[in-house]
């Protein structure tokens, strides 16, 4: 499997887990000439409904990541990326890890605060 199709089908993953999570998703179209990420770092967007009951931020950017390099380098841009921009409090940046098949990982900023959460997939339904 390609590295290409294997983000592919893991940002797939990520934006139904967050739509189980009553969030609406939006992610740039994949051309053949590669995908367009959001502000040049982030691949999906994530509005919260108002009925979730979700302890993630209102609006979500998220970079989607498959191996652990990627994710340490990408924790990195986007702390340099929050330097440069202001965000408001609704809003919340992550990258969010696959470690395995049924390992998640995410790391967050909200709020001013730094935090990592894990959950496991099992039987296709996310559990934290």
């Amino acid at each position: 499997m390609s590295k290409l199709s294997k983000g592919k089908r893991i940002e797939r993953e990520v934006a139904n887990i967050l739509r189980q999570m009553d969030y609406a998703i939006y992610k740039p179209i994949h051309t053949r000439y590669g995908a367009k990420d959001i502000f040049g770092l982030f691949d999906i967007i994530a509005v919260k409904s108002k009925d979730s009951i979700s302890k993630f931020p209102d609006l979500f950017l998220i970079q989607v990541k498959t191996n652990k390099t990627d994710y340490y380098s990408a924790k990195g841009k986007i702390k340099r990326w929050l330097e440069e921009y202001k965000l408001p409090k609704s809003v919340g940046v992550g990258v969010w890890l696959r470690e395995s098949k049924s390992h998640h990982k995410i790391y967050i900023i909200h709020e001013g605060k730094e935090y990592v959460k894990k959950w496991v997939i099992v039987d296709d339904t996310f559990n934290n």
